[in-house]
C-alpha cells in the first residue's frame, strides 16, 4: 500500500492540471448528490479556501487548500448549472410558444427538434419537442418560431435496466420535453443568431452538396457523417454493423477526425513536406499555429461545435499553444487542462458517455499505448543502410503496427466504460482498424479538398469500406456481450492502471482476484433468482417470470418484448424466453393471483360471478366501463398498463381513488417487480 500511495503522489506532482481536475469531478458529484443547495454555500467555502491557498503558497499545505479551492468550485457551479436547468413542470396541457434552435431530426413515425421556450419572467428553456412525423413537421427549419399545446414533462426510465433518456437530457442541457400533436407556424426568425447555429447552417449545406454531387441514402450517411459530423442521416443497420465491428468511432466525429484535418493542415503548411516548418522565427511560428488554430476551430463550428469536436479541438489547441511556449506538445497535463476547461464549461459533460470514452482512450494511448507502441516497433528501426525498397517495407511496416497498437490501447482504455454502458465488446477491433482507419483518412482528406473534381472515388472507397465493415461484422464472435456493475467497471479500472506501473502488478492480481470472485457470485444469484416483472410501455402488454436462467414472456408482440427484455436478459444470462399470449391468469404461491385483463380477453371471458386475484393488470380494455369491470374483478392491487387510453385510465385512477383501490399507473411509476423467495 506504500507504493501505491507514493504513485498516486508521484502522478499528482507530475500532473497538476490532473489534480485539479479530480478536485473539480469531486466537487461535480458533490454538487449532483446534494442539489438543490443554497448557492452562497459553495461559494463562501471557495472564498474561504482561496484566501488560504494564496496565504500558504510556500507550505505543505496548499495542496489541501487548493483541492478544497477546486471543489468548491465544482460543487458551486453544478448547482448554479441544474438550478438554472430546473423549470416548473405542470401536469396540465398549455399552448407553448417554441423558437426552434437546430434543424428537425426527421425519424421514421416522429419528428423531434430542439427548442427554446421562454417563461413569463424571460428565463430561457432547452426543450426537446417531440411531432408526429407529417408535411408540416418536416418542413420545420432553423428559426422558425411555432406554437403547439402539449404537457412539459422530464422522462425517467420506466422498465428495469432501461435506457434513462431523461438523465441523458439533463446532460445535453435540456430542462424537459414535450410531446404535440400539431402545430401553427407563428413566423421565420434569423434567430438564435450565435456561431452554433451558424455552424448549423454550413453543416447543413455541406449534406446539401453532398447530395448534389450524387451522395444517396446510406452512403449519404456515412459520408456526413465521417466528415462533418451529420449523423442523423445514419439508418440503424449501419449503425449496429459499425458497432458491432468496432469502428463506430469512426463514425462519430472526434478526436480522430480533428486529428486528421490538423495533419492535412501541417501539410499544406509544409507544401506536402517540401518546405520547412516555420519555426526559426518566433513570430512566423506563431502566424502559422495561429492559422491552424482558427482553421481547427472552424472546422469545430461547422461540425456544430459538438461536445467531442470541441474538446479534441481544444487539446490541439493548447498543444499548438505548447509547442509555441517549447512545452511537451501532447503531455497528459495538456489533456487535463481540457478537461479541466470542459468541465468549467459544463459539469453535467463529466455524465456524458462521450465524455469519459473521449478522454480514457487519449489517455491509455497516451500510457499504455506509447510503452506497447516502443516495444512493438523496435526490431522494425529505420537504418542508414537500408535499401529503398526494404525502407518503404519497414515504413509501412511500422504505420501498420502503430495502428495495431493504439487500437488495442484505446480498446484497453475503453473497455470497462464500453461494457458498462453498452454490454458488448468487439473482438475484431484490430481487423477493423487496421483498414478503416486509412479508408477514414482518405476519405475525409478527400472530401475536404477533391470532392468538387472527382465525386465518384469516395463512393467507391467509401462502398469498399462499408462492404469490409460488413464482412468484418458477419465473423463468427463479432461481439461478446457481458454485463457488469458499477463496481465491477471500478475494479477493471484499477486492475489497467495497477497492471501498467510495474510496481503495482501485486495490486493488479488481487483486484483481479476480487473481480472473478465477484463474477461468480453474480452466476451463483442468477441461477437462484425467481421474480416477475410487469413492464409499462405503450405498444404491448408484457409480464416476464424468471425461473433461474430461464424465462417465460407473456404478450402479444414477440418483437417488441425481446427488445423490452434484451437489458434484463443479459444482466441476469437469461436463455431464449418462451413466449404465450395466451394465458391470462397465474396463481404464484409467494404473491397470489394475478389476471391480465384486455380487450381480447374480455370478449373470450364469460363471468357470472365476481372473480377475486390478488394483482389485476388492465391493458387495452376496449368500451368496456371501468365500474362494470371493477364489478366483474375484485382485487388488493391493479396495474395500469401503458396500452391503456388516456381517456379510460382517468376513469380508472377516478374510481380507484374513491373507493380506495390500491393502483400504480405503470406510465407514471415505472415498471413493477415482484421477488418470489
Amino acid at each position: 500500500m506504500a507504493n501505491l500511495s507514493k504513485s498516486i503522489r508521484s502522478a499528482l506532482r507530475k500532473y497538476p492540471m490532473w489534480a485539479i481536475a479530480i478536485s473539480l469531478i469531486a466537487g461535480i458529484l458533490l454538487g449532483v448528490l446534494l442539489f438543490p443547495i443554497q448557492l452562497w454555500i459553495p461559494a463562501v467555502i471557495c472564498s474561504i479556501a482561496f484566501v488560504a491557498a494564496a496565504a500558504t503558497y510556500k507550505y505543505k499545505i496548499f495542496t489541501a487548500f487548493a483541492a478544497v479551492f477546486f471543489i468548491s468550485s465544482g460543487l458551486g457551479i453544478t448547482a448554479y448549472k441544474l438550478d438554472r436547468q430546473q423549470m416548473e413542470i405542470t401536469d396540465e396541457s398549455a399552448t407553448y410558444r417554441l423558437l426552434l434552435s437546430d434543424y428537425p431530426t426527421i425519424k421514421p413515425t416522429t419528428v423531434k427538434v430542439e427548442c427554446l421556450y421562454a417563461d413569463s419572467a424571460g428565463t430561457e428553456y432547452k426543450v426537446m419537442l417531440t411531432l408526429p412525423r407529417n408535411t408540416s413537421s418536416e418542413k420545420l427549419t432553423i428559426g422558425d418560431v411555432i406554437a403547439v399545446n402539449g404537457r412539459l414533462s422530464i422522462p425517467h426510465a420506466l422498465n428495469p435496466e432501461g435506457f434513462d433518456y431523461g438523465k441523458y437530457l439533463e446532460t445535453q442541457g435540456y430542462s424537459a420535453t414535450i410531446y404535440a400533436n400539431n402545430l401553427i407556424l407563428l413566423q421565420h426568425t434569423n434567430q438564435p443568431n450565435n456561431i452554433r447555429t451558424w455552424g448549423r447552417k454550413q453543416q447543413h449545406k455541406i449534406v446539401s452538396y453532398y447530395k448534389e454531387v450524387g451522395f444517396r441514402s446510406r452512403e449519404l450517411g456515412v459520408i456526413s457523417a465521417l466528415t462533418i459530423g451529420e449523423r442523423d442521416l445514419l439508418d440503424s443497420e449501419t449503425r449496429y454493423s459499425f458497432s458491432a465491428a468496432g469502428a463506430m468511432h469512426v463514425l462519430a466525429v472526434s478526436g480522430l477526425h480533428v486529428g486528421i484535418i490538423y495533419l492535412i493542415l501541417s501539410l499544406l503548411f509544409t507544401g506536402f513536406g517540401k518546405i520547412k516548418p516555420l519555426r526559426k522565427e518566433w513570430w512566423l511560428s506563431t502566424f502559422q499555429s495561429s492559422l491552424i488554430i482558427i482553421a481547427l476551430w472552424i472546422y469545430a463550428i461547422i461540425t456544430g461545435l459538438s461536445p467531442s469536436v470541441v474538446r479534441a479541438t481544444l487539446m490541439f489547441t493548447l498543444g499548438e499553444i505548447g509547442r509555441l511556449l517549447h512545452r511537451s506538445k501532447f503531455g497528459l497535463n495538456i489533456v487535463g487542462a481540457s478537461a479541466v476547461i470542459s468541465l468549467l464549461a459544463n459539469p453535467l459533460a463529466l455524465f456524458s458517455v462521450s465524455f469519459q470514452l473521449s478522454y480514457c482512450a487519449v489517455i491509455a494511448i497516451m500510457t499504455i499505448g506509447q510503452k506497447i507502441t516502443e516495444l512493438a516497433l523496435k526490431p522494425i528501426t529505420l537504418r542508414k543502410e537500408d535499401s529503398r525498397i526494404k525502407r518503404i517495407a519497414k515504413h509501412t511496416a511500422r504505420y501498420v503496427v502503430s495502428i495495431i497498437t493504439i487500437s488495442i490501447a484505446a480498446q484497453i482504455g475503453t473497455a470497462p466504460l464500453t461494457l458498462y454502458y453498452f454490454h458488448q465488446f468487439s473482438t475484431w477491433f484490430c481487423l477493423t482498424n487496421l483498414v478503416i482507419l486509412p479508408f477514414a483518412e482518405f476519405i475525409a482528406f478527400y472530401c475536404l479538398i477533391f470532392l468538387p473534381f472527382a465525386p465518384q472515388i469516395p463512393q467507391f472507397v467509401y462502398q469498399v469500406m462499408c462492404d469490409y465493415i460488413f464482412w468484418v461484422e458477419s465473423l463468427p464472435h463479432s461481439t461478446v456481450n457481458i454485463w457488469i456493475n458499477c463496481g465491477e467497471i471500478l475494479l477493471l479500472f484499477g486492475i489497467i492502471i495497477a497492471a501498467y506501473k510495474q510496481r503495482l502488478h501485486y495490486v493488479a492480481a488481487i483486484l483481479g482476484i476480487v473481480f472473478i470472485g465477484l463474477r461468480i457470485n453474480d452466476i451463483k444469484q442468477n441461477n437462484q433468482r425467481k421474480e416477475i416483472i410487469v413492464y409499462a410501455d405503450r405498444q404491448t402488454d408484457l409480464i416476464q417470470i424468471i425461473n433461474g436462467r430461464q424465462q417465460i414472456c407473456i404478450t402479444q408482440d414477440n418483437t417488441r418484448a425481446q427488445l423490452l427484455t434484451h437489458n434484463i436478459s443479459l444482466k441476469y444470462d437469461l436463455q431464449q424466453p418462451e413466449y404465450d399470449s395466451v394465458v391470462h391468469a397465474l396463481n404464484i404461491d409467494e404473491i397470489g393471483k394475478i389476471v391480465l385483463i384486455t380487450d381480447s380477453i374480455l370478449q373470450d371471458c364469460r363471468t357470472p360471478h365476481t372473480v377475486k386475484c390478488d394483482i389485476l393488470y388492465l391493458g387495452d380494455v376496449g368500451k368496456i366501463g371501468a365500474s362494470r369491470l371493477l364489478e366483474m374483478f375484485e382485487s388488493e392491487e391493479i396495474l395500469l398498463g401503458g396500452t391503456m387510453k388516456p381517456q379510460k385510465k382517468r376513469q380508472f385512477i377516478e374510481l380507484c381513488e374513491h373507493n380506495h383501490i390500491p393502483y400504480r399507473d405503470l406510465m407514471t411509476e415505472g415498471a413493477k417487480t415482484y421477488q418470489i423467495h
